[in-house]
């Protein structure tokens, strides 16, 4: 079976996917080991049923869809270079049926794919765990790392007193006593300022600039679906002096245990004006998009403005904290992980992370977003050379990671089965977890 699976693999390869050969091809003792097991499997269900050559072919090709099982809708997520993706790591589709490997979707469909109680298949693998809610709800988020902090400090691991609190202090006004404590916290420091954000919003929407002075609008977000989140008034600065954050990837391929790589590039988003610290401004101060305010950058620009010391202490600081908001108080937050599985399928979450540091080199995670935005040709001829050189090596290598996941035909791989897919394949990720 191995040389024959071997054969039609490399057959496959095109120069533009020499990556996935070498990869799958380097995955083969493992994955075979897998495969073998699940057609002894099959062979004694009666579940799928498992025979030589077609067996073979079957495992050689893989089938990812697109299309909704809610509205049938079948836009891809990203656009082309994620198809050339995915055709580069085996997959074959979009199909429009449901025998496939892979369901690759911008929204989630955890739930859907329950409902249309599918024929078992081992290794179905889909986009969107549906687990982390804090991803697109910045009210879950407030509450999540309130909680992280709260499992530091009983472990005796929290902020030394007088020292910067870890997180952006933030209230949700849904509830009446954090109201309560955002008025007394602006008359104790009238001269801060607080970014009102609805608890769902996105693409800097339903955000608003505010100070003490700003009673009418204060009000009103008083009981409001929103947060109050503390505005970084001394941020760290790139060149030029103008005011950036930045879009990390984050790939979370397992949360029982938790399997966390963060993409070693990404982007910055840099306001084109130069910084006036002393009057916060809506209009200047807060993007989340590349406008004609705004420019997008690789995130090694700022590692390289830092100087290697100051970009490694930043990077570590990085890693710890995103360590602390994946690892810790998750269960307390959004239930046990092993549910998960209970559901017939493997999952993972692709996380657009927004992050900001301060002058001190500390970083300040922002928002997590469930969708992180891969689209490579919406900003003009000018950025998407730029775009496509940070993202397409993060698509092709998930892509690689999920195609080597499915072959493993199993619905409970080992953590050393796990680890060594995600060592072998996303070769420009760094471990957090």
């Amino acid at each position: 079976m191995g040389s024959a699976l071997a054969r039609s693999i490399v057959d496959g390869c095109h120069s533009r996917a020499v990556f996935w050969c070498v990869v799958i091809c380097c995955m083969l003792p493992s994955v075979l080991a897998a495969d073998d097991e699940a057609c002894r499997a099959d062979e004694r269900t009666g579940v799928s049923g498992c025979s030589g050559e077609a067996r073979e072919a079957k495992s050689a090709r893989l089938r990812w869809r697109v299309a909704s099982y809610k509205d049938r809708k079948r836009s891809v997520y990203g656009g082309p270079f994620v198809e050339q993706a995915l055709a580069g790591a085996g997959f074959g589709g979009p199909v429009a049926d449901d025998d496939w490997d892979l369901f690759y979707t911008h929204f989630p469909q955890g739930k859907a794919v329950e409902a249309a109680k599918l024929p078992k298949r081992a290794g179905r693998l889909v986009n969107h765990c549906q687990y982390f809610t804090a991803a697109g709800q910045k009210c879950h988020l407030a509450g999540h790392l309130a909680r992280v902090e709260l499992a530091r400090a009983l472990r005796g691991e929290g902020d030394a007193p007088g020292s910067k609190p870890r997180h952006l202090e933030t209230y949700n006004l849904h509830k009446a006593e954090e109201s309560a404590a955002w008025r007394q916290a602006m008359r104790n420091q009238p001269e801060r300022h607080w970014l009102v954000k609805t608890c769902s919003g996105g693409a800097s929407r339903g955000i608003t600039l505010v100070s003490s002075a700003d009673e009418d609008v204060i009000a009103a977000s008083i009981g409001t679906w929103s947060v109050a989140q503390e505005y970084l008034h001394h941020p760290l600065l790139s060149a030029g002096g103008r005011k950036f954050h930045m879009r990390l990837y984050l790939h979370v391929s397992r949360w029982e245990p938790v399997g966390v790589m963060l993409y070693d590039d990404g982007l910055v988003l840099r306001s084109r004006h130069v910084h006036d610290g002393a009057r916060p401004s809506q209009e200047r101060d807060i993007f989340s998009s590349v406008s004609a305010h705004v420019e997008p950058l690789s995130v090694q620009t700022v590692w390289a403005e830092m100087g290697p010391e100051r970009a490694a202490l930043a990077q570590q600081r990085l890693r710890e904290l995103l360590a602390d908001v994946f690892g810790r108080a998750v269960r307390e937050s959004f239930g046990e992980p092993g549910s998960l599985a209970a559901r017939g399928f493997d999952c993972y979450d692709l996380f657009g992370l927004d992050v900001m540091f301060d002058t001190d080199l500390r970083p300040y995670l922002l928002e997590v977003n469930s969708g992180p935005n891969l689209w490579v040709d919406r900003q003009g001829d000018a950025e998407e050379k730029m775009l496509r050189a940070v993202k397409e090596p993060l698509v092709q290598q998930l892509a690689a990671w999920a195609a080597a996941r499915v072959r493993q035909r199993t619905a409970s791989p080992t953590l050393a089965q796990c680890l060594e897919i995600e060592d072998l394949t996303l070769v420009n990720f760094t471990r957090v977890l």
